[in-house]
């Protein structure tokens, strides 16, 4: 993977400057830095999930946010809205958005992936579920099933 020259603003603010790095196939790589430091700017600009002002990241040369819909990204805690009034099974029916046409809905196939990917993770008691708050601990488990789903 390769990120070149990524610059991002935000609110008018420069928070990444001409960030470059190179990471090679096969190696486990941290990003660590303190809170505001923007650690999650950087992944978020690596997939084009937020408008970047220059650069790229690639993967195998391909650009990134070409593929995007292959990478699955697990948000912070405070990027969700826990009063979002979705289930977990809903949460992770929304992993299937990417590759459906624009107009149609999860059918009883995708369902049953979700359902799939509930068990590998040993949560699909919880697919009705809807208080985040009460069972926040297990939620990145839920995103992980998503994230999951991305890849059936």
């Amino acid at each position: 993977m390769y990120i070149s020259n990524l610059t991002v603003d935000y609110k008018e603010k420069r928070v990444l400057d001409r960030i470059h790095m190179a990471i090679q196939t096969g190696c486990i790589t941290g990003i660590v830095g303190p809170n505001g430091a923007g650690k999650s700017t950087l992944l978020k600009a690596m997939l084009g999930l937020i408008r970047c002002e220059s650069g790229e990241a690639t993967l195998f040369d391909v650009p990134l946010h070409q593929i995007k819909q292959k990478i699955a990204y697990v948000p912070q805690r405070s990027e969700i809205d826990l009063t979002f009034p979705i289930n977990v099974l809903e949460m992770v029916l929304l992993g299937t958005y990417p590759s459906l046409a624009l107009t149609r809905k999860p059918k009883r196939r995708e369902k049953e992936k979700a359902l799939h990917a509930l068990r590998q993770v040993d949560m699909e008691s919880y697919q009705k579920k809807t208080n985040w708050r009460a069972f926040w601990g297990t939620t990145t488990t839920y995103f992980y099933g998503k994230s999951t789903r991305t890849r059936c």
